[in-house]
């Protein structure tokens, strides 16, 4: 209930999160803390948010912190 609250407030004043799970990594959106070797996802798309991002009026109000796929390039998997 008050995270509800929390988030029309934020609503009203135009502030909204980023979506960044998912989607290809933005570095104009977001700041890769970590990566991981995920086989289920794409080179370079976000798998998890560890700190949430938002935008206010359509600009950066604060960068989401996210963590990445990668290929494990260990194995040669370069193409």
């Amino acid at each position: 209930m008050i995270l509800r609250r929390i988030d029309r407030l934020l609503a009203d004043r135009r502030i909204v999160a980023t979506k960044t799970v998912g989607r290809p990594f933005d570095p104009r959106l977001a700041a890769a803390v970590a990566t991981v070797e995920d086989p289920a996802a794409a080179d370079g798309i976000v798998v998890e948010e560890v700190r949430p991002g938002f935008l206010w009026q359509g600009e950066l109000l604060r960068p989401a912190e996210v963590i990445v796929a990668r290929r494990d390039v260990r194995n040669g998997d370069d193409t």
